[in-house]
């Protein structure tokens, strides 16, 4: 006579009909889904959400303005931000959006008509990192590689040029921001590159799409 060592199919027969299971009854074929339902369900859960490990979540890209407007829900979160890359000596690198050219954004109101329609740039190589190093790495091509874009041979910078681009970093803002408008036009606080006048820095992680344009 066969006999099991792990299951006792007469225990089990006398148990189906204890609970009123037949060998094949829908209730006992149930039963027997209910396990791999639990097992397979954050499989597919996954799958349906899209965030299964091999995804990458979308990022939406945002005008300079609209990172603006949200920096203060967005800040030290990871944006991609368009706009004209500008590289001055004075200013360093910034983008500026491309419709407000450097004019207050439509979008604000209150103390943020003050604001430039820019944001600062920098790199995470920076060892004095306002408000503290990134945790993370830039990927090519970087913030320094881009910069070399506006070059010549003999590594002079070309500060006439400027570059329409989309970046991928970090957005920051201060706490307790304050920007004014300044003597003879100039805007100046307590925020980021010279005098405090951007409201908002990305720390570049990586720059997206390029596009060269005509020198201004």
């Amino acid at each position: 006579m066969a006999r099991t060592n792990l299951v006792d199919v007469g225990k089990l027969a006398g148990l189906d009909a204890a609970f009123g299971y037949s060998q094949d009854s829908p209730s006992r074929r149930t039963d027997r889904l209910i396990p791999f339902v639990i097992l397979c369900l954050p499989i597919f859960l996954s799958i349906a959400s899209g965030q299964d490990k091999g995804s990458t979540p979308q990022t939406k890209v945002l005008t300079v303005c609209e990172a603006l407007k949200d920096v203060r829900k967005l800040n030290r979160e990871m944006v991609a931000v368009q706009g004209w890359f500008s590289f001055t000596h004075r200013h360093g690198g910034y983008l500026t959006d491309q419709r407000q050219e450097g004019r207050p954004c439509d979008n604000l109101s209150g103390k943020a008509r003050n604001w430039l329609s820019a944001i600062r740039l920098d790199s995470t190589d920076n060892p004095n990192l306002d408000d503290g190093p990134v945790a993370f790495r830039a990927e090519p091509p970087t913030y320094g590689d881009l910069i070399d874009r506006f070059k010549d041979a003999d590594g002079n910078v070309d500060y006439d040029r400027r570059v329409l681009v989309t970046l991928l970093g970090e957005i920051r803002t201060k706490k307790r921001l304050k920007i004014l408008n300044l003597h003879d036009s100039e805007t100046g606080g307590n925020g980021y590159g010279s005098a405090g006048a951007f409201a908002a820095v990305l720390v570049v992680k990586s720059c997206l799409n390029p596009e060269a344009h005509p020198p201004r």
